[in-house]
């Protein structure tokens, strides 16, 4: 009788946790060695979790290779391209080209496109070790539940550190989109809201 609790705890915590542990796909475009399934894997979507299109992220490959790619948008949501990699008219997207069309929507000076790029440079070096380590845990978080015996403290250690790294991640995130938001001009501002993150509407489409 023991034995049975212990195994629906076991199996009780393992769901619980199955958000953050991603399914091993294979990835679009040919970029992770072929397959039959389509769709990008889990780490490539997890990865872009609460960033912005242009970014550039780290994580892990389903074989387990680092992995640097952009945030690209696909029809579902944002996805880590693989650096080198393409999208149609998305191929290429970088914090460059993610400040030029910010410039364009929203009329920005080229003061303020220079405010802007050194903000999104300072945040790129600050997050870039969170994003290592939500993909170091990951992979932590994966080989201790497949281990035996189940050790539950540890996965619990695992996902509460994960957690926390995700919510620096989402904190700089903010930061950084106030920092730019107190550099426009009333009319900028007015504007931005309209146009969303990431160039959506105000009902949360994305424009095409």
């Amino acid at each position: 009788m023991k034995k049975m609790g212990a195994t629906i705890k076991k199996t009780a915590l393992i769901l619980a946790l199955a958000a953050m542990v991603p399914v091993s796909g294979v990835a679009f475009g040919g970029h992770w060695g072929g397959g039959k399934q389509k769709g990008p894997p889990q780490e490539a979507i997890d990865a872009c979790k609460d960033m912005s299109e242009g970014d550039t992220v780290q994580f892990t490959s389903p074989r387990g290779e680092p992995v640097s790619g952009i945030c690209q948008d696909g029809r579902g949501g944002l996805i880590a391209v693989p650096e080198g990699g393409s999208r149609g008219r998305h191929r290429g997207m970088g914090p460059g080209k993610r400040i030029d069309r910010m410039a364009k929507k929203l009329g920005l000076t080229e003061a303020q496109q220079e405010q802007v790029k050194a903000i999104l440079t300072s945040e790129r070096e600050k997050v870039a070790p969170l994003q290592q380590q939500i993909a170091e845990n990951r992979g932590k978080i994966r080989q201790t539940i497949e281990t035996e015996p189940f050790d539950e403290a540890a996965v619990r250690t695992l996902a509460e550190s994960q957690n926390q790294t995700r919510v620096e991640l989402v904190v700089s995130r903010a930061r950084t989109k106030s920092q730019i938001f107190a550099l426009l001009s009333p009319e900028q501002r007015e504007l931005a809201k309209k146009l969303g993150p990431m160039g959506e509407g105000r009902h949360g489409h994305r424009r095409r």
